[in-house]
């Protein structure tokens, strides 16, 4: 009766043996979780694809905006299409 309980030291080896895979299994976790250990680019996961240009904000266009308002009106029914081929004509000389 080693200890004085009568289970010798196999509860001492199986403790040590439980904690030494607690350990290695915190190693791990570790190791993994911060990606330590890896080559670059190499995460299992894909990369990112490349962000868009900005499309956000004013749209800039070639087109005169008093042009835009001169097809807007004709599109209403405001003005007729000779009136329209006449503003567009003074507005682009």
């Amino acid at each position: 009766m080693v200890c004085g309980y009568g289970m010798g030291s196999g509860i001492g080896v199986a403790m040590m043996f439980f904690l030494l895979l607690v350990i290695i299994a915190l190693v791990v976790f570790i190791v993994c979780g911060t990606g330590r250990g890896r080559e670059p680019g190499v995460s299992g996961q894909r990369p990112l694809p490349p962000m868009p240009p900005a499309t956000w904000g004013p749209a800039t266009s070639a087109v005169d905006p008093a042009i835009e308002v001169a097809r807007m009106r004709f599109a209403k029914g405001e003005i007729t299409k000779e009136q329209f081929d006449d503003m567009a004509a003074t507005l682009q000389k």
